[in-house]
Order: structure tokens, then sequence, then C-alpha cells
């Protein structure tokens, strides 16, 4: 996807309208790729994101439709964005104290999905945000509005973080329980 684009602000320093777009996130995804083995790489057609997955099958339809195209944003839509990517890093870091813990790793499995009749390789990544193997805990943090907290589904949420545990186990990391951490 596309990173999002935001309508210029004179008002708006040229770093704060850049740290808006995120490059993060497509960054890591890249890296993750490229370390993934080339014979793994070879038996999958398509990949998803646990996120996307968790995701309403209309709002990711229309999101894989209209990727290719820029619309720019007033750059306040973006600010929540930042603001999580900045609690994020902090946690991360703080995280990185106690060389027990795994935090911001990102790790995928290769699944069987069947559409049509047809069976397809389909490769299922996600990151999470804190990983303690000493009590096989994985945690993912939720940065939103407090208010969203009263009239959003959190269903997706839960999906999305049992879809993380499923790809630990997969890759040799027992995960006994489970828990999203919800920051406002």
């Amino acid at each position: 996807t596309m990173p999002a684009q935001y309508t210029p602000r004179p008002d708006l320093p040229e770093p704060i309208l850049f740290a808006l777009q995120d490059p993060y996130y497509q960054e890591g995804l890249n890296e993750h790729f490229d370390q993934i083995d080339p014979k793994i790489r070879k038996k999958f057609e398509h990949h998803f994101s646990v996120t996307t997955v968790a995701r309403p099958p209309r709002q990711r339809v229309l999101s894989k439709r209209y990727s290719e195209r820029v619309i720019p944003a007033p750059p306040p839509e973006g600010l929540w964005s930042m603001f999580g990517h900045t609690i994020h890093s902090i946690l991360q870091e703080a995280a990185h104290r106690n060389p027990a813990l795994e935090a911001e790793v990102r790790l995928g499995t290769v699944i069987k999905v069947r559409v049509g009749g047809k069976i397809h390789q389909v490769y299922i990544h996600g990151q999470a945000d804190l990983y303690d193997p000493r009590i096989k805990m994985l945690d993912d943090y939720k940065i939103t509005k407090a208010e969203s907290m009263y009239y959003e589904n959190k269903d997706e949420y839960i999906f999305q973080l049992n879809a993380l545990a499923y790809i630990w186990r997969q890759n040799g990391k027992p995960v006994e329980a489970i828990r999203n951490v919800y920051l406002f």
C-alpha cells in the first residue's frame, strides 16, 4: 500500500508531515520479507498481515482496489497514528532493558486457504508488541481514543491477537496467555 499523503500546511514543519507518513511500518515489513528463507518465499502466492485479515471483508477489498490512489488528507487525520507509533517506540525501548523480553518482533507462517475449490499457500504475518517467553505471554498494545472503547467493536483486536498467538506457536514460541493492553 502507498503511504498516506497529507495536504501541505504552512504552519506545520516538514518533519511533522514526514512523521505522519510513518515510513517505519513499510521499512520493517520490507526487512522482514528480505529475511524470509527463499524456499519458504517460493511456497506462497499471497501474504497478509493479521491486522489486514482482521478487518471486515469490504474494507479489505476496497483498500486493495484503491491502494494506488493517493488522496491527500488534512494532517490531523494522522496524528493518532503518529501518537501510537511514538508510544510503541518508547515501550519497545523500555522492553529492551530486559534481555528476556522480545519486543516488536514480526513472525509469519504459511497456511493453506481454499478459495473456489483451489488451495492457495498464503503467508500470514504479524508483529507482536511484547512476548515474554518466561511466562509464555503475548501482549499487543492498543493506543486509541477513550470514547472509541464505548462505540467500536473490538472483536478484530481479539482475532488479531489470537492469530499472532497461532503464528508464534507455529514458529516454536509457546503462547499460553494473550493480552490486549489498552492505552488511552
